[in-house]
């Protein structure tokens, strides 16, 4: 088992298990009425992810798209595109590396966790020493869409396969057993 260090916007106890649920029946899931149903939305994900998905799954596969104006068009949120996009890569080409989906995320050290908190969780969260199992390092700083769809595609098998932008942000992604050793602040 490994230390790393994560920023939570839940409470979490001492000795706690960060695991994958299988339980989707109280996840929203939004249809298109005539097009889909719920149900099948449900053996989808039961299908693709029979271990259970992570909150970071949960709240990137029932997300509602909702349309914004933007310069007076709508717009749509493009972070669950690249989620998307990630994993259809990984599956295809590091079927070995570990889901996003499937995974718990943290940073290497404290002061990384420190650095995640601010500029990416506007200081709110506390951060949790913990122990995982089984982790793999890639750079954050990949996780944008490309200008074109083999861009999106370039960015994604870099981040695969571990390589480094010029100033990296690594975050680990934890699977296998992630226990809450402690509560650092």
């Amino acid at each position: 088992m490994k230390e790393f260090y994560i920023v939570s916007l839940n409470d979490l106890k001492i000795k706690q298990k960060l695991e994958l649920t299988t339980d989707i029946k109280e996840i929203p899931f939004w249809n298109v009425q005539g097009l889909f149903s719920e149900k099948e939305v449900i053996d989808k994900i039961n299908d693709l992810y029979p271990n259970g998905i992570s909150r970071h799954g949960i709240q990137y596969m029932s997300e509602k798209f909702e349309f914004p104006k933007w310069n007076g068009k709508d717009y749509v949120h493009h972070i669950p595109m690249i989620e998307w996009t990630f994993e259809l890569i990984r599956r295809v080409n590091f079927k070995e590396l570990p889901s996003r989906f499937e995974s718990v995320f943290g940073c290497e050290t404290l002061e990384q966790a420190r650095i995640f908190k601010i500029k990416r969780r506007n200081g709110s969260g506390n951060i949790y020493k913990v122990l995982a199992e089984k982790s793999f390092k890639a750079d954050m700083n990949y996780l944008y869409l490309g200008p074109s769809i083999l861009g999106n595609q370039v960015l994604a098998e870099k981040y695969w396969k571990s390589q480094a932008t010029e100033n990296p942000f690594w975050e680990i992604l934890m699977t296998g057993d992630v226990e809450v050793k402690e509560k650092m602040e």
